[in-house]
């Protein structure tokens, strides 16, 4: 196969938080009405983007000819299929409260549900894929998100702030318990409650929250907007143990195995290991896997979730931990025309402008929205034009 690069058309997946029009906008076209929450951007089995002139999937274009699509490297890291997904995620309102996954409890977990017989498209089935799913999300708008657990000395403080009987006593678990075990017997106590007790709690802190006028007001006000969308939910009350970040344009969040999380507004763009896996824990109405979910989180409290970016003008890199992926942003009005280099297989989202791709033997022009795969032997590439690019990479091989 000639490695060239590809321009893709790539699927949209319509679940019922997205929004009805940032994507529609992205890409050039007219909303249909309907929400729009994701696009999928890569080789996922579920979902592929396929190649625009022949229609070929590119999950079936690699399986062809992973030597030239994906290179040595990657190949002997990751095997013989693409390792990370890109996605833009566009948020018209609040994702459920989720952890994701080691790679050892997906590879466990799947396992388990294929020898119990649960069908893959079971709406019960929580691992869909044996892979982990660490990932990063960049912020295009401002980007409202909860994200791993705030330490949990502010946490007291918030709680005794509201001063209802029930934060009152998780302050004081918290001010004399290991955080992780404080944590978690807080988390897991809401989850068990039945019906009765979580309307209870829920009513008794969520009226604390909307009488809040100090300190933590945007935690209190968030906690009341997600009540508002899934009334008695105790994923409300969760909420309030957790970092809230509003991203600005250019910021992001790095998301390791079992950092509990939930997206609320916003569009993004969003890179992750090649994985489907999600346990949720509320704000949702698709299935809740308790136990499943109090497995997999990590409780160790997280400071600050943010991270930024770092590099020349041209060509910004986010740090990433993960060696499945790596998130650049290229702005091709200061990267100088110098080649890039190509160490595996790359996709490229135009977010704006118009842009030239350009390899040793073709070159294809892009526009805001479009997405294009480059494969491992091209070797090197040229972006010039205006606007910016994401491109994701292979973090490590």
């Amino acid at each position: 196969m000639t490695p060239l690069p590809f321009l893709l058309d790539c699927s949209i997946q319509r679940y019922a938080w997205g929004s009805v029009t940032a994507l529609a906008a992205l890409q050039g076209r007219e909303p249909d009405g309907q929400p729009e929450a994701e696009m999928w951007i890569g080789a996922h089995p579920h979902a592929p983007s396929r190649d625009r002139l022949s229609g070929v999937a590119l999950d079936s274009l690699i399986g062809d000819d992973p030597a030239q699509t994906l290179g040595e490297a990657s190949r002997a890291a990751f095997g013989d299929s693409l390792p990370f997904l890109l996605k833009v995620l566009a948020a018209g309102a609040p994702l459920s409260l989720q952890a994701h996954p080691s790679r050892a409890q997906a590879i466990a977990g799947f396992e388990a549900e294929e020898r119990a017989g649960v069908s893959i498209n079971d709406p019960t089935r929580v691992f869909k894929d044996r892979n982990h799913k660490p990932e990063l999300i960049c912020a295009l708008t401002d980007f409202e998100a909860v994200c791993g657990f705030r330490p949990v000395e502010r946490t007291a403080a918030l709680f005794e702030a509201l001063a209802t009987p029930t934060t009152v006593g998780m302050a004081a678990r918290l001010r004399t318990e290991h955080p992780a075990s404080a944590l978690r017997f807080i988390v897991g106590d809401l989850l068990s409650s039945d019906a009765t007790r979580a309307q209870r709690v829920v009513t008794e802190v969520i009226s604390a929250c909307s009488q809040h006028n100090g300190g933590w007001s945007g935690e209190a006000d968030l906690a009341v907007r997600l009540n508002a969308a899934y009334p008695g939910d105790v994923g409300a009350i969760i909420s309030l143990l957790l970092n809230r970040v509003v991203l600005r344009p250019g910021e992001a969040l790095m998301l390791g195995a079992g950092n509990l999380h939930a997206y609320i507004c916003g569009v993004g763009v969003e890179l992750m290991a090649n994985s489907d896996n999600v346990l949720r824990g509320g704000l949702t109405p698709k299935h809740v896997d308790v136990k499943g979910l109090l497995e997999v989180v990590d409780w160790k409290p997280l400071a600050d979730p943010v991270v930024t970016a770092t590099g020349e003008p041209g060509l910004l890199s986010f740090p990433s931990p993960s060696d499945e992926f790596r998130l650049d942003v290229i702005d091709p009005a200061s990267c100088g025309g110098d080649p890039l280099v190509v160490g595996g297989p790359e996709l490229l989202w135009c977010h704006t402008g118009q842009v030239e791709i350009k390899t040793a033997n073709a070159a294809i022009t892009v526009n805001g929205g479009d997405a294009v795969f480059v494969p491992a032997a091209a070797g090197s590439y040229q972006v010039s034009g205006t606007g910016q690019v994401f491109r994701a990479t292979v973090g490590r091989t």
